[in-house]
């Protein structure tokens, strides 16, 4: 009998995840490791550990995926720049993987990963209101320390000429605005991000804590938590409307650490986006809550590779 299930491997700079996908998105098994980022090899011996230990757990294991943080050039398999995993950039991938690694594998950015995940087995997986159909083009923002994302067209991953398609997060919306650390001006993770609420709740009076703390307050009806969200939630709306004008998707998913203020940044962000974007096409774009989580890039890149690896 042909096996089912694939690894999924989601690096971040300071921790591996690793889960055990079936074909639904289903996890089965996971773990997590601390990742050496004092050379390559280090961080693919922690890869090797979690598919032997993953591999051990359960035999119906067929194949990996493994989502990687970075710019990530598909036609060459290398990291072209990882922010946080410098010792990845220009290292082609495939030699460091067959090394520690017996089983079929492919590769994608991280946040390719969690759009698929979310596509397959999250937001973009289920019937809409009024039996809406699953979406064919969906997109996914996830809005942490900065923005990502990923764009499904026509039900596939959609990578662009060499794999760099996907970076919402540097749509500029402010030529005079402050520095990103692309290397760009006012992009839109300069101004929607867990640091801009903070600035943003600050600029209004309130003290220096954490953007969870700023949600907290917000929640309890602090007007200058609500209003900071407000501010942050319209420049979110600016990016959508481009995104939506651009590409007019059937959704949009946002994800990441700050959507945990739900409709406090999702309500003045349909708002701005309704007034910036052509009508027709904002209103046949569903914008939501992301649903998977910090599980989405593993569960994504354990799909990935069933698709492509195992043929579903």
């Amino acid at each position: 009998m042909m096996k089912q299930k694939t690894i999924g491997l989601d690096l971040g700079g300071t921790f591996l995840k690793a889960g055990i996908i079936d074909r639904s998105g289903r996890i089965s098994y996971r773990s997590k490791y601390t990742v050496d980022a004092s050379s390559a090899e280090r961080v693919f011996e922690t890869i090797g550990q979690a598919v032997r230990e993953c591999s051990i757990a359960d035999a119906d294991v067929a194949a990996i995926g493994m989502g990687i943080p970075g710019i990530f050039d598909q036609a060459d398999q290398k990291i072209m720049n990882s922010p946080n995993l410098h010792c990845l950039d220009g290292r082609h991938l495939i030699e460091l993987m067959q090394s520690v690694c017996p089983l079929p594998f492919l590769f994608d950015n991280d946040a390719n990963c969690a759009a698929f995940g979310e596509f397959k087995a999250g937001a973009g997986s289920h019937d809409g209101p009024g039996g809406t159909l699953s979406p064919r083009s969906f997109i996914l923002l996830t809005i942490g320390t900065g923005v990502g994302g990923g764009v499904i067209l026509d039900g596939k991953l959609w990578h662009g000429a060499r794999g760099y398609a996907g970076e919402p997060g540097h749509i500029v919306i402010d030529r005079k605005g402050k520095p990103c650390h692309c290397g760009g001006i006012g992009c839109l993770e300069t101004l929607v991000s867990a640091s801009a609420v903070v600035e943003a709740y600050k600029a209004r009076g309130g003290k220096d804590v954490t953007c969870e703390e700023v949600a907290h307050v917000a929640s309890h009806g602090d007007p200058l938590a609500i209003g900071a969200f407000e501010d942050v939630g319209r420049n979110l709306g600016i990016g959508l409307s481009v995104i939506i004008n651009l590409l007019n998707p059937e959704m949009i998913a946002l994800g990441g650490g700050v959507m945990g203020a739900g409709d406090f940044l999702l309500r003045p962000a349909r708002a701005e986006a309704s007034k910036r974007a052509f009508r027709e096409s904002y209103l046949s774009t569903r914008i939501v809550i992301a649903a998977l989580g910090n599980d989405a890039g593993m569960i994504g890149a354990g799909l990935m590779a069933c698709e492509k690896l195992l043929g579903t």
